[in-house]
């Protein structure tokens, strides 16, 4: 079954996501924490961006060190 919406937790990312010009589909509020959850909706585009998302974090606790 393919995937079809990005469920985006962190603050940090969704700013990040915005600015590379992505539009989340909807805003939540998790009923157990009541924290925000923005939904993406998914595309090659975004799993390329969240990619790099993923990279630049292990590459800042690389240089970190």
């Amino acid at each position: 079954m393919k995937k079809e919406f990005y469920n985006c937790f962190s603050y940090k990312q969704h700013e990040y996501l915005r600015e590379l010009g992505f539009t989340p589909v909807t805003r939540l509020i998790h009923h157990e924490t009541q924290k925000t959850i923005w939904v993406y909706s998914l595309s090659k585009t975004l799993s390329v961006a969240l990619k790099a998302w993923s990279l630049q974090g292990k590459m800042f606790k690389l240089t970190k060190d």
